[in-house]
């Protein structure tokens, strides 16, 4: 799950990276990237009604329930507000650095470990199955073989 998680957020740099290529190969240096990358803001007001918690007219359960469901809330507003950020270094930096590399050799060398990930443990399952079939094979083909015989 790990790697997964790794690869999407490369992708989602990249992505970002190219983007801010793209604004920069259209508009030139004279365009003001901060414009677009202030206009990026997560709305933390979506994970803002948090309860409180009032011990003394509160179950421990219900108590025990709110807390995790803030601590919930708080995790995923810092990913989001994180992400964000994230994408707004990569919009900068792919625009301050957009005549200098190609970012779209990273997505297909990105692309490629992608299908590399979901090819290598394949080859395991089409090895373990061949293996299978080849081990069930000659007992099978005795089998059919006696039933064969005892039939005439």
């Amino acid at each position: 799950m790990t790697k997964v998680t790794t690869i999407l957020a490369l992708l989602i740099l990249l992505t970002s990276f190219s983007v801010g290529s793209a604004f920069y190969e259209s508009e030139g240096l004279e365009f003001d990237i901060r414009n677009v990358t202030d206009g990026l803001v997560w709305n933390e007001s979506v994970f803002d009604d948090t309860d409180s918690v009032n011990v003394t007219t509160m179950s421990v359960a219900d108590i025990g329930t709110t807390r995790l469901v803030n601590v919930i809330f708080k995790g995923v507003n810092f990913m989001m507000y994180a992400s964000f950020e994230g994408l707004k270094f990569g919009i900068e930096a792919g625009f301050k650095h957009g005549g200098e590399y190609d970012f779209m050799f990273l997505m297909t060398m990105l692309k490629a470990a992608i299908i590399l990930m979901v090819v290598i443990p394949l080859m395991y399952i089409v090895i373990g199955v061949s293996l299978l079939a080849y081990s069930l094979y000659g007992p099978c083909k005795r089998a059919w073989q006696k039933f064969r015989g005892r039939k005439r």
